[in-house]
């Protein structure tokens, strides 16, 4: 099946400052420009993305595709909760492209159709959307969808109680999803996968590192030399806060 674009356009954005883009690509049953009226269920739930460069250029240019993302089903939309790379070039120069356009800045998204009908919708004969397949995000200079836009753009260099807080929301996520896995896979008779437990403990060694920082005493420094094991310390912290959160996509 071919890949199709929808383009959606009225964006806001408020300004932030880590590098974390969240913005509205789908309105459910409306009908948008394109005559198609998305359903509810057409998305599948904290689904990963790419987020490809502008006007879909890691798609039909093969350029390197500038951030990822999941998606949320709300209840009258689908956001994309996405992070820009902004360690490289092309993820900070589309970040501050979207960010500089404010309320100019528009979305399109490619999907195949999985399951759609035609009938008529509020008097027109309209494409019902009942399942679709996302697989990138992209900003676009025109767009065609009806009440969709930016929620929330932030930039790099987040206070750690901010990052805390991502990494968190993160967790509480994850742990959601592998519980609803777990259920579906016992009732066919099976269990998590190999890969999945191997990750799963991962992260959790990486929590009982975390979990020792919180009895860790705070140094007293007296002189240079303990002032400098002290920003040792600090350091590695920071690296182990910086590495859990590149493992939930935050980094």
């Amino acid at each position: 099946m071919a890949m199709e674009t929808k383009a959606l356009g009225h964006v806001e954005v408020k300004d932030g400052d880590r590098g974390v883009v969240e913005a509205v690509f789908s309105k459910f049953n409306v009908r948008d420009l394109d005559g198609d009226v998305t359903l509810k269920e057409a998305f599948i739930p904290e689904s990963r993305v790419k987020i490809s460069s502008y006007n879909h250029g890691s798609w039909e240019s093969g350029q390197l595709p500038v951030g990822v993302g999941t998606i949320e089903v709300r209840d009258d939309c689908a956001v994309l909760k996405g992070k820009f790379f902004m360690n490289t070039s092309a993820g900070r120069e589309t970040f501050e492209a979207v960010k500089g356009l404010g309320d100019l800045a528009e979305w399109s998204y490619g999907f195949v159709v999985a399951d759609a009908e035609f009938e008529e919708f509020e008097g027109k004969h309209s494409r019902i959307l009942k399942k679709v397949n996302v697989f990138e995000i992209s900003p676009v200079l025109k767009g065609a969808g009806i009440g969709t836009g930016t929620l929330d753009i932030k930039s790099a260099g987040a206070s750690f109680t901010g990052q805390c807080e991502q990494v968190l929301t993160e967790l509480e996520s994850l742990t959601g999803r592998g519980a609803e896995i777990l259920v579906k896979r016992r009732e066919e008779g099976k269990g998590l996968g190999g890969e999945s437990r191997e990750l799963l403990t991962k992260i959790d060694g990486e929590l009982e590192t975390l979990k020792g920082l919180l009895f860790e005493p705070a140094p007293e420094p007296e002189s240079d030399e303990e002032e400098a094991d002290d920003e040792y310390k600090q350091e590695f912290i920071r690296e182990h806060l910086r590495h859990i959160a590149s493992q939930h996509g935050l980094a």
